[in-house]
């Protein structure tokens, strides 16, 4: 945990790229794609049963979290409450894009809103299970599935 904390910190290592043996890092040899990954660019997909969908591209991290509170919030003022992100093109999610999923899910149940997440990939979907988040914000296998539970 340690390490992965550091890694954080320094704001451009991807977890799958790297393993903690020991107190030894190890870097894979593909790290050069994780810090070519753009930052998060947030989409607006569409809306349906009342629910705006929204696809986050790139990597969220401690730089790039601060534009997805921004957005969500401008929409929240909009009069929007309930929302599914749908992740299939998010390459990275780091502790600070966590908090902020988690800062716009409260501010969202604080109004009866709801905020899902859809379609993980491997690598983000490992974050959320490792860190719990996926006991704290329901994540589906897909937009559809997430629909479903609306």
């Amino acid at each position: 945990m340690l390490g992965q904390k550091a890694c954080d910190s320094v704001g451009f290592l991807c977890h799958t790229h790297f393993t903690i043996v020991g107190h030894v890092l190890y870097l894979c040899s593909n790290i050069t794609s994780c810090l070519l990954e753009e930052p998060v660019e947030i989409n607006e997909v569409g809306k349906e049963k009342d629910t705006k969908i929204i696809s986050l591209n790139g990597r969220m991290d401690a730089i790039s979290a601060p534009d997805f509170e921004e957005k969500m919030g401008q929409w929240l003022n909009e009069g929007e409450t309930s929302f599914i992100i749908d992740l299939v093109e998010l390459g990275y999610i780091s502790s600070a894009g966590l908090r902020s999923i988690l800062v716009i899910a409260k501010e969202l149940k604080s109004k009866d809103g709801k905020l899902m997440c859809a379609a993980p990939r491997d690598e983000v979907e490992k974050i959320f299970k490792i860190s719990g988040f996926s006991s704290m914000i329901p994540t589906y296998e897909s937009v559809q599935a997430a629909l479903e539970h609306i």
